[in-house]
């Protein structure tokens, strides 16, 4: 597992050989001592058989029938740790406080992440239409959307 401020990439499974998944804590930006979701990454080696061919992000059935879908990588983006950094071109403050997006390579995950935070709903529909992703979204009032993944 490799962790970098609030990006997560994960290989393998905490228990070597297992399948198990990782398990990736969503902080409550309300209550940074509280957790609001815990979701399932890796489970399979990164190269390893979950991998089809040579193609990066291409996996085989069996890993995507795994508990994170083929989801190795979490992002959180929002103003809950660092205040209002990140700017919109629309009027006013971003609709989510926090948006945590899991997908199958990190920059996709962090980008879409960030992307959702400026770009509100309209956004969220549109990455969730276009990427295989699963997202954990904080309203301004508190309020969660979340998409099946987030949901087990």
């Amino acid at each position: 597992m490799c962790e970098r401020g609030r990006d997560v990439l994960v290989s393998g499974s905490p228990t070597p050989g297992s399948g198990e998944s990782w398990r990736a804590g969503i902080v409550d930006p309300a209550d940074r001592r509280t957790l609001l979701a815990g979701f399932p990454l890796g489970g399979f080696p990164l190269g390893g058989a979950a991998w089809e061919g040579s193609q990066p992000g291409a996996f085989t059935s069996s890993a995507l029938a795994s508990d994170g879908g083929g989801k190795v990588a979490l992002a959180t983006s929002g103003s809950a740790e660092r205040g209002d950094h990140i700017w919109s071109v629309a009027a006013g403050s971003a609709e989510f406080r926090q948006v945590s997006v899991a997908a199958a390579d990190v920059v996709t995950a962090d980008v879409l992440a960030t992307a959702i935070v400026t770009g509100g709903i309209p956004m969220l529909r549109r990455a969730t239409a276009l990427w295989d992703i699963d997202v954990l979204a904080v309203r301004r009032g508190g309020e969660l959307l979340a998409t099946p993944g987030f949901r087990r």
